[in-house]
């Protein structure tokens, strides 16, 4: 059985929501797969930071940066082994990036206050911040039946990281608002971010599909042509007459991986349990 589309994406979290995102407003046809019956991935579990040099909320904050400082800071990371190119990519166009998802989505984001950069030290670095964005808070009764298929959203996390030590408040919010949140089903942080991006693309008809494992590559000269997905107990071939997204995560819960490529033992992985590697080893 072989289907067809002109973009699809792999995995749900951050990275795989806003790519169909941007396909679908370039006028793509666009099917987002998901193995996991959970959507969100990692980010859903996670604080929901996103580190963008340049971004458009520095405006009118006193945070002095720029792209070179921002380049030097991640050549300074990354010992002289990065991608300068892919770098600069980055760099130049996360700062649009970030500005379009909030013209595109529910999704809004703000400052952390005096959140350096985790080595500030290093070339480049901002020991005050301005580089790291929270999101405000999202209402899930907006996803309707989709709120429940996102990882992590029984426990709910009803408040922001600005709201935490750890973004730098000393006191969290009292015990009225923290319920009159989770009484509106309001959440912070990595839910916040999924639920936007989730919204908006189901507002433009597109519905990830939950269950459906990717097998393998379909690849014609050395070429990725499509994917070949298992999805109610049947395998399916669907050609990608654009592309082929993989935004499939992490490998923290694939031992052999761990033990090949990251210092050190793994005894309590934080990642999504899925995250087992599969886009490091399709054929």
């Amino acid at each position: 059985m072989t289907e067809q589309c002109d973009v699809i994406i792999l995995g749900t979290g951050a990275a795989g929501l806003t790519a169909g995102l941007a396909a679908a407003h370039e006028g793509a046809s666009v099917r987002i797969f998901e193995k996991s019956e959970l959507l969100g991935g990692t980010t859903a579990m996670s604080g929901g930071i996103i580190w963008i040099p340049n971004n458009h909320l520095q405006e009118g904050s006193g945070v002095k940066d720029s792209r070179k400082k921002a380049l030097s800071y991640l050549e300074s990371l990354s010992l002289g082994q990065i991608d300068s190119d892919m770098a600069a990519t980055f760099v130049d166009n996360g700062p649009k990036m970030l500005k379009w998802i909030e013209d595109v989505t529910p999704c809004s984001f703000h400052l952390i206050d005096n959140y350096p950069d985790y080595h500030p030290e290093h070339p480049g670095g901002l020991p005050g911040g301005g580089r790291s964005v929270d999101n405000n808070l999202f209402s899930l009764p907006e996803l309707g039946d989709w709120a429940s298929r996102i990882r992590g959203q029984e426990k709910g996390n009803p408040v922001m990281l600005t709201e935490t030590p750890l973004g730098g408040a000393t006191a969290t919010p009292g015990r009225k608002v923290i319920g009159e949140r989770i009484q509106k089903g309001q959440v912070g942080m990595g839910l916040a971010l999924v639920g936007g991006l989730l919204r908006a693309l189901l507002d433009l008809g597109i519905e990830p599909e939950v269950n459906t494992p990717a097998i393998k590559l379909l690849t014609d000269g050395g070429d990725v042509k499509g994917v070949q997905v298992e999805k109610d107990g049947e395998y399916v071939e669907i050609q990608a007459l654009k592309g082929v997204i993989i935004a499939t995560g992490g490998f923290e819960w694939n031992s052999e991986l761990v033990r090949a490529f990251l210092r050190g033992p793994m005894n309590a992985p934080a990642g999504s349990p899925e995250n087992t590697g599969d886009g490091l080893q399709w054929p």
